[in-house]
């Protein structure tokens, strides 16, 4: 009798036709991980968020103790500390997928269109601050101190309820003030309308600065005061020019909101972006400007000037077509289909954008993640001939990282049409991809793989279902994960979760223990098997040749169960006879899982 080790720990693997496969890899594997050498066990379990399901969730973040998705339109948010439903912020954003950014005290969020900042009490702001539509005017009033030709200018200074400020760009000039020994009056003094999307409002005040004006002596634009209110209109400006100068020049001056933004990242205190218009441009905020560290701290960058941009395609690209930007390490990289493009320095005035090794790009810009180990950015590529790959690069070069365990699922199974859709991220030493595939409808991600890293080169995938994941999103190393759901419902990642989970696992064709066996007839004897379902019931289909062997009741399956790692023993009929075979077991509603590796087949051989 001969004998023939079957293991079920390797993962999903198509690189070679099935018989030919090594131990260990599977023809399907579905909710199930392989931490551990030897076990093949249930998924993590997750619990839902929200008792009331909203629109699909095309976008997911956790912030602190807040949990922000986007659906369709809107935002909505709730604490991340318990379940319950969504609170709506806003419901008029353009439907797409938003990027997430983290910076100082804010979540800056752009889908391409729009631009909010999320805080962690739940309040949300437009991003983009307008500068003042309007000029006030002036005028001659009573005797005083100023003397000469002005032009009167106002900004906005917004507070937010967290302490982080942000100041506008001046107004246009107003008309030209002339005075002699004169205090000036100023009238018309323009009010913000800006307001928050949700929440506590802003603290708004308006400062007023005075520039030379047809044929004035001042050397700036120069600070007056601040209106520590948003309704006052009238302010009476009795400085002299030497106090004005002693008060500082603007620094405002030609500050511009921030341009609608594809993808953008923080980096080394500013803010830089795809612009929407021109995918070309990478355009940038200026750099925090206050007069001191404690003002610097509390100042966000996002405002711009009408030349803040670099044009991409001085790195010598042939096509410059932008998929993601990322802060990694001491560098800002940006992708694009074809490469990486690195900028060095943090001066505008020297720093250069220059192209990498790389020869491979992303194809999927919100598959990419930055990951620890191996230590490189992780992404969707597309390679010559359209053909779809996980890679990850260096900071130089890319390479392709699941080639050729998972290339032959992507290519036949990943709906290349949508692939803008894929979602990916790291969470901790697992790569969770979501893609949709050739059977999705309307292109949203239909199929979850969850691709374990921990032991590279070698990579153990199975695929996930029934948290109907769109998007995803990792907080505190990992720790706790989130997915966002086409049905509606965010799926929480939970110890202590009661969820039941549907598996199935099916190795591939085993030919008795070694390829000098595959065309030799075999009759299977016995099966020795460990597994634990907690003693619920679960179904073992043997196929033999390609087709479900039947057993002597006359089902083409057999029910087993197990409470532990204990070696049990399962008799085959007669009938169990061929050249080749593979196991297949699945069950529904799971709560406990493990098969132990390896089972054993005893066979005969016939010659």
């Amino acid at each position: 009798m001969a004998q023939e080790l079957v293991f079920f720990h390797e993962g999903l693997n198509y690189s070679a036709r099935s018989v030919l496969q090594k131990p260990g890899y599977l023809k399907t594997a579905k909710n199930v991980g392989f931490s551990i050498d030897g076990e093949t066990s249930l998924r993590e379990r997750f619990t839902k968020v929200n008792t009331t399901a909203v629109g699909s969730i095309h976008s997911i973040k956790r912030f602190r103790n807040r949990l922000l998705i986007g659906d369709g339109k809107h935002l909505r948010e709730r604490s991340a500390a318990s379940a319950g439903d969504f609170t709506d912020l806003y419901s008029s954003f353009a439907d797409a997928p938003w990027q997430f950014r983290e910076y100082k005290d804010f979540l800056h969020c752009a889908n391409g269109t729009d631009m909010a900042l999320f805080d962690a009490s739940g309040n949300l702001y437009p991003a983009q601050p307008a500068n003042p539509s309007t000029s006030p005017s002036g005028a001659a009033g009573a005797a005083g101190n100023p003397s000469g030709h002005y032009m009167l200018y106002v900004s906005f200074l917004i507070t937010f309820p967290n302490g982080m400020t942000y100041e506008t760009g001046l107004c246009a000039a107003s008309a030209d003030v002339n005075v002699t020994s004169q205090k000036i009056s100023w009238t018309s003094i323009p009010v913000s309308t800006y307001a928050a999307y949700y929440g506590t409002a802003p603290t708004i005040h308006r400062k007023l600065y005075r520039g030379p004006g047809t044929g004035g002596t001042l050397a700036d634009i120069y600070y007056v005061t601040v209106i520590t209110d948003n309704t006052t209109t009238t302010y009476t400006d009795d400085f002299t020019d030497e106090e004005l100068a002693d008060n500082g020049g603007c620094d405002v001056e030609d500050y511009e909101p921030l341009p609608d933004a594809t993808y953008h990242a923080y980096h080394n205190g500013r803010w830089y972006g795809i612009d929407a218009t021109y995918e070309n441009r990478m355009v940038y905020s200026e750099a925090a400007a206050g007069d001191t560290a404690t003002e610097n701290e509390i100042m966000m960058p996002i405002a711009t000037m009408d030349n803040d941009w670099d044009d991409l395609r001085v790195a010598a690209c042939d096509a410059v077509d932008p998929m993601g930007m990322v802060s990694w390490g001491g560098n800002l990289y940006v992708a694009l289909k074809q490469t990486w493009l690195m900028k060095r320095g943090d001066d505008p005035d020297t720093w250069a954008i220059r192209k990498t090794w790389a020869n491979l790009g992303i194809g999927a810009p919100y598959t990419i993640s930055p990951v620890s180990t191996p230590g490189g950015i992780l992404g969707l590529s597309v390679g010559e001939g359209g053909t779809p790959f996980l890679t990850l690069f260096n900071g130089q070069s890319g390479d392709i990282l699941t080639s050729p365990i998972l290339d032959y699922l992507l290519k036949t199974d990943l709906d290349m049409d949508y692939i803008e859709n894929c979602r990916g991220m790291a969470v901790g030493r697992k790569y969770h991809l979501l893609y949709p595939s050739n059977s999705a409808t309307s292109g949203t991600p239909d199929s979850h793989l969850c691709i374990d890293l921990t032991r590279l080169p070698d990579i153990r995938t199975a695929k996930w279902d029934g948290l109907n994941a769109v998007c995803l999103d990792a907080y505190n190393q990992g720790q706790a994960y989130y997915f966002g759901g086409s049905d509606g419902y965010v799926y929480k990642h939970d110890t202590a979760s009661t969820e039941v989970v549907d598996v199935d696992v099916e190795t591939h064709d085993l030919a008795g223990g070694g390829v000098q066996l595959t065309n030799i007839m075999k009759t299977l004897k016995e099966l020795k098997y460990n597994l634990d379902t907690d003693d619920d019931d679960v179904t073992l289909v043997v196929y033999i040749d390609g087709t479900a062997a039947t057993w002597p009741d006359g089902n083409a399956y057999k029910t087993i169960s197990g409470g532990g790692d204990e070696i049990q023993l399962l008799k085959f009929p007669p009938n169990f006879r061929g050249y080749n075979y593979r196991l297949r077991v699945y069950a529904s509603d799971l709560t406990t899982f493990t098969i132990y590796s390896p089972w054993t087949v005893d066979f005969d051989v016939t010659a």
